[in-house]
């Protein structure tokens, strides 16, 4: 139980660091240099 709970915060986190890095590319692609 405390560990499948672990995996989803876990997975969550990575998911939303991704999320993150994507944007950051975006926007430094969309910004002029």
């Amino acid at each position: 139980m405390i560990y499948n709970f672990f995996s989803v915060c876990l997975l969550a986190h990575y998911k939303y660091a991704n999320f993150y890095i994507i944007n950051f590319a975006v926007i430094l692609v969309i910004s002029p240099p």
